[in-house]
């Protein structure tokens, strides 16, 4: 699977989960003349240790609801094993402290879980950029 990220203007981007090979794009999953209660959408959040994955910043919460016809389908909530420390700044932000995750488990745990919630769906997130740098990361 792959997510193809399209930025449609500054302020608004174009976000598809698709499975290896397929070629969906944005307009057959939510076209102008398709009614809203016939998408898909998969609204996605992640917390992480710091702000750069390539520094080796990780996720270390990730919420995923999958709404089909206006109605919840499915849903991850996780507290997730980054494997390292939360930086002080990013502490600051989401308050996870490292007692939280002693026992969460690893992400690939629960990405099978997540890939499913987003598999044919719309995509939304508030920053989607920084949140998928950071899930294609991991």
């Amino acid at each position: 699977m792959s997510i193809a990220y399209c930025p449609l203007s500054d302020k608004l981007h174009s976000l598809v989960l698709k499975s290896d090979g397929e070629t969906t794009t944005m307009e057959d999953l939510f076209a102008a003349d398709r009614p809203l209660d016939e998408v898909t959408f998969a609204l996605f959040d992640v917390e992480t240790t710091g702000l750069s994955p390539t520094y080796g910043h990780r996720v270390c919460e990730i919420a995923c609801l999958r709404l089909k016809a206006g109605m919840e389908a499915g849903r991850v909530e996780a507290l997730v094993d980054p494997g390292r420390s939360i930086s002080p700044g990013a502490y600051r932000v989401n308050r996870i402290e490292p007692e939280m995750l002693a026992d969460a488990p690893a992400f690939e745990t629960i990405a099978g879980a997540v890939l499913d919630l987003m598999q044919d769906a719309v995509l939304v997130a508030h920053n989607a950029p920084f949140d998928l740098g950071f899930l294609a990361m991991e």
